[in-house]
């Protein structure tokens, strides 16, 4: 008679085989696109977008940026910093250096503003005495002017803040930096990039991509046969449509800020024109300040409006390059010699 104590031993090992088929089943690679019903193309065409010879350059945003000091910063990030996480870095770095840049703009902006305020009190002044204009103008025209001061302290700190992002990103002090990012220069036009990948390339660049594959290997299986479950083959399918989408997503931000500067571009070309006809006409005589004043402060807020869209279209770059993924990191060698192009 065989015991209960006999009978679960008994079970156990005729259970050891399918254990050790589950242990030593090879794992298999994930499903294609073509078999999770997946097509292998993106919603838009590669009009307006820089085909690169291979996937590292797409990675590489800032070499797209035309801006020598940004290139430099991100030289002194790799060699301060390990070359794990290095595009997440250089990521943060390029985001920190455009607010920098679009804050400067700004500064700039508001100091234009200003000084045409202070052509235009002198101006109300000089029409005053000659009983021209009531003193209502050069009130007028000061509060205009102390608006807009009262702006430049918001845009320094924002500065301030840029700068001490960059410096903690390439090992460096605020007060180390601050002298070599001083001078105001304009916000890079950074394009993007694509590769030429194609969604089914995306396991390979992508790291949540590359974990799903492992997990479908790894945890798909069925028993010891070998099979692979439909609720792996889902997973896989949606982290997939997942960064499909996240690059669809970024494509379409890239694309949007893009067009809003080209817009806003003509658009500040406009504003200055009727703010020039608005002085003219008020040094004449033939308009009020009020109508000046409107005048000139959509010149400004067009100018402002454009640097931030400038700012936009810079990170969007940024956003659609990490969204592609990115390969392994660039070797020590690599590493130093990017390095050494920023010096």
């Amino acid at each position: 008679m065989i015991t209960g104590r006999y009978l679960s031993r008994a079970a156990m090992l005729a259970a050891l085989p399918l254990v050790a088929g589950c242990a030593l089943a090879p794992k298999a690679p994930p499903p294609t696109l073509s078999q999770l019903g997946i097509a292998d193309s993106y919603s838009w065409q590669s009009a307006g977008f820089l085909e690169a010879s291979d996937a590292q350059a797409s990675a590489r945003w800032w070499r797209m940026c035309a801006d020598p000091v940004l290139e430099g910063l991100i030289g002194q990030a790799i060699a301060a910093g390990p070359r794990e996480g290095l595009y997440a870095r250089a990521a943060a770095l390029g985001n920190a250096y455009f607010a920098m840049r679009g804050a400067q703009r700004k500064i700039a902006n508001l100091q234009d503003y200003i000084t045409t305020q202070d052509d235009l009190l002198r101006l109300a002044q000089f029409r005053h005495e000659a009983e021209l204009v009531p003193a209502l103008d050069a009130a007028l025209v000061m509060a205009a002017r102390d608006r807009a001061a009262a702006d430049m302290p918001l845009q320094q700190a924002a500065i301030d803040q840029a700068r001490a992002t960059i410096a903690a990103l390439i090992g460096r002090t605020p007060a180390e930096v601050a002298p070599e990012l001083a001078t105001e220069a304009p916000i890079p036009s950074c394009r993007a990039e694509w590769g030429g990948l194609r969604p089914s390339q995306l396991a390979e660049q992508r790291d949540d991509l590359r974990k799903a594959a492992d997990r479908y290997g790894s945890e798909g299986l069925l028993g010891g046969l070998g099979g692979r479950s439909v609720e792996a083959e889902q997973a896989y399918r949606q982290t997939l449509l997942t960064a499909y989408a996240d690059v669809e997503s970024a494509r379409a931000s890239y694309t949007q800020a893009a067009e809003r500067e080209d817009r806003l571009t003509q658009a500040q070309i406009s504003a200055g024109q009727v703010a020039a006809l608005a002085r003219d006409s008020y040094r004449r005589g033939e308009a009020s300040y009020p109508s000046l004043e409107r005048a000139e402060s959509a010149l400004l807020a067009t100018r402002n409006a454009l640097a931030d869209a400038q700012m936009q279209r810079a990170t969007a770059a940024v956003a659609f390059s990490l969204a592609l993924g990115v390969p392994p990191e660039p070797a020590a060698d690599e590493a130093r010699d990017t390095a050494r192009a920023g010096e």
